[in-house]
């Protein structure tokens, strides 16, 4: 985050300020963005105040005076690992320009590294990101235009905590909870993995669906399923659910676990994510003019969600 003057809008939200609120001038330096705007009440400290008497010259005399001292803010120290938040920065830099290279039109990513015993976070980074230094005293107006421009590719937006992404194989072992959860498999069950999948098992009329490994696992079980990362197994997964009596198990036990709900990390503009499910598909599609076919759920979608 970073520190600005205080906005005509802050000042004018401050003159309705409560017992123990912090109290504005113009010209205050404030918390705008991140942890200085989300513990700005803890470290914004106190304003300090004299009284003093002049003479006609504006000359200060010798007379007694009033007044209280300035009281500095909180200190406030964050779970980050410097060492960690450093590479997580460093790294996607790297990584991006590596994507670049090879001809991906690699734009923006991000990192977070959490303490997986207490939830701190020991690492967040977002790319493409900006000097907070450019804030200091008032941002120009060009360098406000060049963070907000459509080819700077939005370094402002923090894609750790704002960013929508897909899963990806992550949600595997998500996948296999709702699976041993509701009976659509269990620790025993066993797939044949020969490269690709389909829905009715040909490889003749229906639609082709391949794993990353094009050469195949051959014979898997559940919990190698989740070693491999075997998209096929994965497959069967969404199908099972589709023809069962609990269509979005898969999606009630994404639910459960918190995803598509924000985690409540004390930073400033987090944004949900979105289980897919057939009440989402319908709505969503029908706001971009599909018909009423296409924007019906299908067993391919569950299939989809199955691997991220």
């Amino acid at each position: 985050g970073y520190t600005g003057t205080v906005t005509q809008e802050q000042l004018e939200e401050s003159e309705n300020a409560e017992d123990g609120q912090i109290i504005y001038r113009s010209g205050d330096i404030v918390g705008q963005t991140g942890v200085e705007k989300r513990y700005e009440s803890v470290l914004q400290g106190v304003r300090g105040e004299q009284v003093v008497y002049v003479d006609a010259h504006g000359n200060v005399t010798g007379r007694q005076s009033s007044g209280f001292e300035p009281q500095s803010g909180s200190d406030l120290v964050l779970t980050l690992d410097i060492d960690v938040q450093r590479a997580a920065e460093e790294s996607l830099e790297k990584v991006i320009k590596q994507q670049r290279d090879i001809g991906k039109a690699a734009v923006g990513a991000s990192v977070v590294a959490l303490d997986c015993t207490n939830g701190e976070v020991i690492a967040l980074a977002s790319y493409p990101t900006f000097s907070p230094n450019v804030f200091t005293g008032g941002i120009a107006q060009s360098d406000w235009d060049v963070l907000s421009a459509e080819d700077s590719h939005y370094p402002l937006l923090n894609r750790a905590i704002s960013g929508q992404y897909a899963a990806g194989s992550v949600i595997k072992p998500l996948t296999s909870f709702a699976a041993l959860n509701y009976g659509i498999a269990t620790p025993d069950s066993s797939w044949y993995c020969s490269g690709w999948w389909s829905w009715s098992g040909k490889s003749q009329g229906d639609t082709i669906m391949k794993c990353w490994q094009e050469s195949g696992h051959g014979a898997i079980g559940l919990s190698s399923g989740i070693t491999y990362s075997c998209d096929v197994v994965f497959y069967e997964i969404g199908k099972g659910f589709y023809n069962s009596e609990n269509p979005e198990g898969m999606q009630e036990t994404f639910r459960a676990y918190g995803l598509g709900s924000k985690t409540g990390i004390d930073l400033n503009g987090e944004e949900a994510g979105v289980i897919p499910d057939a009440a989402w598909k319908r709505e969503h599609y029908k706001s971009l003019g599909y018909s009423d076919e296409d924007s019906t759920w299908r067993g391919g979608d569950n299939c989809n969600i199955s691997i991220g």
